[in-house]
């Protein structure tokens, strides 16, 4: 549904992702930078880490399906980012 809106459009839609990487001082900075930069706004974070891996998951809104892989695949250049996917 996302392709047949108007190119005007401000709507945003919920996408979830979620991060696996190495974990390590400053991680959500860069990951929330990145998000901020990219003027992608967060409306939930769950994060937990066991032993020297963290899981992130966040719900951002999106305008459209190519911001939401445009947003992955500057994910995955963080130092130490493992894995990006959405759920």
């Amino acid at each position: 549904a996302w392709d047949a809106r108007p190119l005007t459009s401000t709507l945003r839609f919920p996408a979830q992702i979620e991060l696996r990487a190495n974990d390590r001082p400053g991680l959500l900075r860069d990951v929330s930078d990145l998000l901020a930069r990219d003027r992608i706004n967060v409306t939930a974070v769950q994060t937990q880490t066991r032993g020297d891996i963290a899981s992130m998951r966040f719900t951002i809104e999106v305008a459209s399906r190519d911001q939401a892989l445009a947003a992955m695949k500057a994910l995955r250049g963080v130092a130490g980012v493992l894995e990006v996917s959405r759920r």
